[in-house]
């Protein structure tokens, strides 16, 4: 028996690499929540109190991949980094955000018909806030998991989500790495439910941190071992097979920030015998490295297949 190895046949940490490894995942994730939530208190708007919190743990999570990487396979050059960071801009975020700022509005408005309707909100704003995000989360990933079960699974899907499946070197940035398209259906299906209930605007920003956070820490090459966390929280231990290239472990663990609802249909994939994959991609497609040939990929798809087989 091989001592310097764990279970899953990673290297066992040592000393201060031990400490964050075992702790980072989760001091990084709540921690960035708490000091969220303490700005937000403290009279800060919700819109620097979210991002600016996101911006400083992605730059810290940067500096963690240079010191403490998972592996050496996954390369961070400059156009790789370039072109995450357009992603983040343009696709994920930016304009994208105006569009799903307008459609949270009408969800908003239809939800307030509602209520009245009802004679008053159901979302249970009386409970201390951090019930009302587990709330959240829950009632949101429900949506979340069978939208991105959904791309995984249909022709028209996969389309739509392909262009994030290309990542073949996690990094930091690659968690924006989007098509618009992908990023409409699944903020639609995990967020007009909740708040189309009435979710208080503290719960919704911290929802937000949570997802960015742990969008960043599931696709960062750090070596940060969850432990635990991967019981309920959708890892980058569990993500990392997700976008293995291999079909049979990929189409798995669809969850955006919680497992719960991969261990009630089945599709959690955590083998505990070997450690999550390096080998990430699409099999039997190669999408070109540039924005514009990643926004047509829903429209030319075929063409990229024809490419990898070529």
């Amino acid at each position: 028996m091989n001592t310097s190895l764990a279970a899953d046949g990673r290297p066992r940490l040592r000393g201060w690499r031990a400490v964050l490894g075992h702790a980072g995942y989760p001091v990084l994730l709540f921690g960035g929540c708490a000091l969220s939530w303490f700005l937000s208190a403290q009279g800060v708007s919700k819109m620097v109190s979210t991002t600016g919190v996101l911006v400083g743990m992605a730059l810290l999570i940067m500096a963690m991949e240079r010191a403490f990487a998972y592996t050496d396979k996954w390369e961070r050059t400059g156009r790789r980094m370039r072109l995450d960071f357009f992603h983040i801009l343009f696709t994920s975020g930016g304009a994208s955000k105006l569009v799903e700022f307008t459609l949270l509005g009408l969800v908003v408005v239809a939800g307030s018909a509602a209520s009245e309707a009802w004679g008053g909100s159901i979302w249970p704003s009386e409970w201390p806030l951090v019930f009302q995000v587990a709330l959240g989360l829950l009632i949101g990933e429900f949506g979340a998991y069978w939208a991105h079960r959904l791309m995984h699974t249909s022709h028209l899907g996969w389309r739509l989500h392909a262009v994030h499946h290309s990542i073949e070197h996690m990094h930091v940035l690659a968690s924006g790495r989007t098509h618009p398209f992908n990023t409409f259906f699944v903020f639609t299906c995990q967020s007009a439910l909740v708040v189309f209930l009435g979710v208080t605007p503290e719960a919704l920003a911290l929802m937000s941190v949570f997802t960015g956070i742990n969008g960043q820490l599931q696709h960062a090459n750090v070596d940060l071992r969850p432990g635990l966390l991967n019981w309920v929280l959708a890892t980058s231990d569990l993500h990392r097979w997700h976008h293995s290239k291999s079909i049979e472990e990929g189409n798995n663990n669809y969850g955006n920030n919680l497992i719960i609802w991969d261990w009630l249909f089945g599709t959690k994939f955590l083998p505990a015998d070997k450690p999550p994959t390096t080998s990430l991609g699409i099999t039997g497609a190669t999408i070109p490295e540039t924005l514009w040939d990643h926004l047509r990929t829903p429209f030319v798809y075929q063409q990229y297949e024809d490419i990898s087989e070529g």
